[in-house]
């Protein structure tokens, strides 16, 4: 078995202080440069929900929500109960497309 690197976490982790700061260009360019290591984990790893999780997380915050709503089913197939997932799903379809970027830290 692979292991993944703890990079795109840190990006995530990053690119949320950098949100918190009032650093918003900072922010989506972090979420930015988390996508493609992210995607890659997620295909290494499409049984693990936070994985999953973790890439519609950088998608949505990077106005791609149709994509991000792929990876947040992604993440409930994986693990049904898996509430982040299943609240940012429901997000995602009650903004209907609406590229808003408001940062749901929970």
């Amino acid at each position: 078995m692979r292991t993944i690197s703890r990079k795109p976490k840190t990006r995530i982790n990053d690119s949320i202080t950098a949100y918190n700061a009032g650093r918003m260009d900072e922010a989506i360019q972090r979420f930015e440069e988390a996508v493609p290591p992210l995607a890659r984990a997620a295909g290494l790893r499409n049984d693990l929900a936070v994985v999953q999780n973790n890439l519609g997380v950088a998608l949505e915050r990077t106005g791609r929500f149709t994509a991000a709503g792929v990876a947040y089913r992604s993440a409930l197939e994986a693990d049904s109960g898996h509430r982040r997932a299943s609240e940012s799903l429901a997000r995602i379809r009650r903004m209907g497309g609406n590229p808003q970027r408001v940062l749901v830290v929970g």
